[in-house]
């Protein structure tokens, strides 16, 4: 009896492990996913020397082909980041573009979000990741 005990504890201890792991390994490959994703979008805007609606075309055209997941949420706003509302408007994708003034020029942070197709859980898990692109100069002034 002893040791059918012993091996329904292993046995719970490998499956637990095992989810562990999985979960960890599913984890950092939606991370990854969305790491590329913001950086591609950043060097579109920094290729393009700014936001407009052509941009916003041709990163859809991107997050589509790549395979990004549809927004379907009830809520397509992108919160609000220092007081600053995000310039793309609502669009197929989840992800958010804002845009700074500074002395030197404008730059702009890009937020995507990392998605899951779990139904219940992906309505309530919605993890930014989020990068800035450098100051873009206009030297016509």
């Amino acid at each position: 009896m002893k040791e059918a005990l012993g091996i329904s504890q292993l046995y719970t201890f490998v499956i637990v492990f095992v989810s562990i792991i999985m979960l960890l390994l599913i984890g950092s490959l939606s991370y990854s996913k969305a790491f590329k994703i913001k950086t591609r979008i950043i060097d579109i805007i920094e290729t393009n020397k700014g936001f407009d609606e052509n941009v916003e075309d041709e990163i859809d055209s991107f997050l589509k082909s790549a395979g990004y997941p549809i927004n379907t949420r009830n809520n397509k706003s992108c919160p609000d980041v220092k007081g600053t509302k995000a310039i793309n408007t609502i669009n197929n994708f989840d992800y958010c573009i804002y845009s700074f003034e500074t002395v030197r020029g404008p730059y702009y942070r890009v937020t995507v979000f990392i998605s899951y197709d779990i139904p219940v859980i992906s309505s309530f898990l919605r993890i930014p990741i989020s990068g800035e692109t450098r100051i873009i100069y206009d030297f016509n002034n």
